[in-house]
C-alpha cells in the first residue's frame, strides 16, 4: 500500500485535500446562515407591504448607525380588545426622534415606529430607555429597538443600499441600483468558490506529476541497480499510480460541489431579486 505521507507530492495532495474539505465546510454553513437571514428578513418585511413606506423599510433593514433610522416596537401585555393610542417623548439630549404617538390596532399586541438617530446617537448606540411611553387608555407597555430584520441578511444589504442611493423615480434606477447591490451580495454566496475551482482543477495534474515522478525514480532505480524482475517494476509503478488515483479522489467530490454551491448560489441571488422586486413594486418603483 501506498503511504502517501512519504512523498513529497503525496503531502501537497494531503494539504489539498485538507483545504478542499475546509472549503466545503465553510461554504455549507455559510450559505445556510445567509438563507436562514434572509429568509428571517423576508417574514419582517411582510407586514410592512399592505402600506408601504420608504423610511420604515429602510429602518427595517439598514444598519442603524449607517442609515441613523431604526425600527421601534411597542408591545402591550394584558387585553388586546381595545385599540390603545400610546404618546411617546423623548429625554432632552438623547438624539432620538420618535412620533408623538403610535396606535396598536384592536386584537393586536404591538406596532412599530421609526425612530431617526442623530449623529451622536449614532455613535453612542442605541438608547431604549431614553424613550418614554404613556398608553391610552391605561395599560403596561414595552418599547424595544432595533428590532427589524437582520441587516446582516443578503436581502438586508440590497435593498439598504437600493433604498438609501435611489433618490430619483426612475424604474430604470432602480432596477441599475438593484444590480449593482445584488452582484455585490452574489459575492458573498460565491466567495472562496475560485479557491474550490482550482483545488478541483489542480488535483489532477498534482497527482500526475506524482505519477511522473515515481516512474522516473523506478526507471532510475532500473539503470542504478539493474533490472529486478517485472515484480519490481509492477511495485514502482504502482505507487507511482497511486498519486494520481489520490488526486482523482480530490479532485471529483472538489468539482461536484463547486457546481452544486455555484448553482444554489445563483439561484439565492434569483430568490433575491424577486423578492426585491415584489417590494418595490409595492413601493410603487416599479
Amino acid at each position: 500500500m501506498y503511504e502517501l505521507w512519504k512523498d513529497p507530492v503525496g503531502i501537497f495532495l494531503i494539504v489539498y485535500s485538507v483545504a478542499a474539505l475546509a472549503l466545503i465546510i465553510e461554504r455549507i454553513v455559510a450559505w445556510a446562515q445567509n438563507r436562514a437571514k434572509s429568509r428571517a428578513a423576508a417574514a419582517r418585511v411582510l407586514p410592512l407591504l399592505a402600506q408601504p413606506d420608504r423610511r420604515e423599510l429602510l429602518a427595517l433593514f439598514s444598519d442603524p448607525a449607517d442609515s441613523g433610522v431604526t425600527m421601534g416596537h411597542v408591545t402591550r401585555t394584558g387585553d388586546r380588545t381595545d385599540e390603545m393610542t400610546v404618546n411617546l417623548s423623548t429625554e432632552p439630549d438623547s438624539g432620538l426622534t420618535v412620533p408623538q404617538a403610535v396606535t396598536i390596532p384592536a386584537g393586536a399586541a404591538s406596532t412599530h415606529f421609526v425612530v431617526t438617530l442623530s449623529d451622536e446617537a449614532r455613535r453612542g448606540g442605541l438608547n431604549v430607555a431614553a424613550i418614554r411611553a404613556d398608553a391610552n387608555p391605561a395599560g403596561d407597555v414595552t418599547v424595544t429597538l432595533g428590532a427589524g430584520a437582520p441587516w446582516q441578511a443578503p436581502l438586508s444589504e440590497a435593498m439598504s443600499y437600493v433604498l438609501k442611493h435611489d433618490i430619483t423615480d426612475s424604474p430604470e434606477t432602480t432596477l441599475l441600483l438593484l444590480d449593482d447591490a445584488l452582484e455585490s451580495v452574489g459575492s458573498r454566496y460565491k466567495k472562496n468558490l475560485v479557491l474550490l475551482a482550482a483545488l478541483a482543477g489542480t488535483a489532477p495534474f498534482l497527482g500526475l506529476l506524482g505519477t511522473v515522478l515515481g516512474i522516473i525514480n523506478t526507471f532510475t532505480a532500473i539503470m542504478e541497480k539493474g533490472f529486478g524482475g517485472p515484480t519490481v517494476i509492477s511495485f514502482g509503478i504502482s505507487r507511482a499510480l497511486w498519486t494520481t488515483a489520490y488526486g482523482l479522489v480530490i479532485a471529483v467530490p472538489a468539482f461536484i460541489a463547486y457546481n452544486l454551491f455555484n448553482a444554489a448560489a445563483d439561484k439565492a441571488v434569483r430568490e433575491l431579486r424577486t423578492q426585491a422586486n415584489r417590494i418595490f413594486v409595492a413601493l410603487g418603483d416599479l
